[in-house]
């Protein structure tokens, strides 16, 4: 929500935030998103080690760092809009999607971010940049 009403203000919050929180969970080694940061001793050692709910920053990585969001069902067609904000400088990923994975890399640098997609054949990329950070090189490949 705070992304949606000011990305600019809001992001490094957010992104800083999640690193705090989700940070515990990665050096524990889990393989999944705890419902909360305590863990399984969490409501008198009921905390569920496996909660969909608490999977919000991977909708963050997808939406705004990676960029990529679906249009329509299956990402048949999807906006690669990526946000390079908080400090963030370059990211790699990969969204599967049911024709494929479409893998993104960008890197910020003076002139704006450069990016390379690849995309699953029979899938379109709808090209989009915010204004604080443009996009000034987009390549895209089919897989």
């Amino acid at each position: 929500a705070l992304l949606q009403t000011n990305k600019k203000e809001y992001s490094e919050f957010v992104l800083s935030d999640l690193r705090k929180d989700f940070k515990v969970m990665k050096e524990s080694g889990a393989t999944s998103t705890w419902e909360t940061i305590e863990g399984a001793v969490a409501f008198d050692n009921a905390g569920s080690l496996c909660h969909g709910w608490s999977a919000a920053p991977l909708y963050y990585i997808h939406e705004f760092l990676l960029g990529i969001t679906p249009l329509d069902a299956g990402y048949r067609t999807f906006r690669f809009k990526p946000y390079a904000g908080a400090g963030v400088e370059k990211i790699n990923g990969k969204v599967w999607t049911p024709h494929g994975f479409i893998s993104v890399s960008w890197e910020k640098k003076a002139d704006g971010l450069h990016a390379q997609l690849t995309v699953p054949e029979n899938c379109t990329a709808i090209v989009e940049s915010y204004p604080e950070t443009p996009i000034a090189k987009t390549e895209i490949k089919t897989s």
